[in-house]
């Protein structure tokens, strides 16, 4: 029930008991007045209950509108999920059928972050190796996100925000899909996030480090 839908049930209920009283004190004026006094209280819950339908109806149209609110957020998100997946699907046929259209050595691409709530967002992004090369790529990399804070240049690891681990490992023949949620803190403006990602050198990889730094534009709500 909302807040008005209780105001109005304890306005009736103070009407009643003001007229039950009411009655009984003009009692001894006869059933004249008692009746003018029962009518008065027709007419008041007649109006409470108008009262209430107008409300009712009210809550009624407010529940549909977030509902819909709810559907067209749904399909947003199930629609970027697809174009993220095909996007992945090109780069592993490139790699595959057409590595001369690629540039070699470790990559990324396809940062993406989104609002979930005031300070709530998710964000993922995919590191590849661009090459004709089909060994596995093995690794770590951070990524700092970097904003104001009370006016102040403030620095923060976004993978420990988001509860993740930090550098954060990689393992993967073709792309690895990261992804994460994140809550900032409170009153920071976040501007842009920098990844560092290295490959260290081993008996089936050399060294390599990309150093890539994302704008933090979120999509909205």
């Amino acid at each position: 029930m909302s807040k008005y839908s209780k105001f109005v049930a304890v306005f009736v209920f103070i009407a009643l008991v003001f007229l039950i009283v009411k009655l009984y004190q003009q009692n001894l004026h006869g059933v004249g007045q008692a009746g003018v006094e029962l009518e008065k209280f027709a007419e008041i819950e007649a109006q409470m209950f108008k009262l209430q339908h107008q409300i009712n109806l009210q809550e009624a149209e407010l529940a549909m509108e977030t509902q819909a609110h709810q559907q067209t957020t749904l399909q947003l998100n199930q629609l970027t999920s697809e174009l993220f997946d095909l996007r992945k699907e090109l780069l592993v046929y490139q790699s595959i059928m057409a590595p001369e259209l690629v540039n070699d050595g470790l990559a990324v691409m396809d940062w993406q972050v989104s609002a979930v709530s005031e300070n709530g967002y998710q964000f993922r992004f995919m590191l590849y190796q661009a090459s004709s090369a089909k060994n596995i790529n093995q690794g770590r990399f951070t990524l700092q996100i970097e904003g104001d804070l009370n006016g102040e240049l403030k620095q923060f690891d976004l993978l420990e925000l988001a509860n993740l681990a930090s550098p954060h490992n990689f393992k993967f023949r073709y792309f690895a899909a990261i992804k994460g949620s994140v809550t900032l803190p409170e009153g920071f403006k976040a501007s842009q996030v920098s990844l560092d990602a290295v490959k260290p050198t081993t008996q089936w990889q050399k060294f390599e480090q990309l150093k890539h730094t994302f704008t933090w534009d979120p999509h909205p709500l």
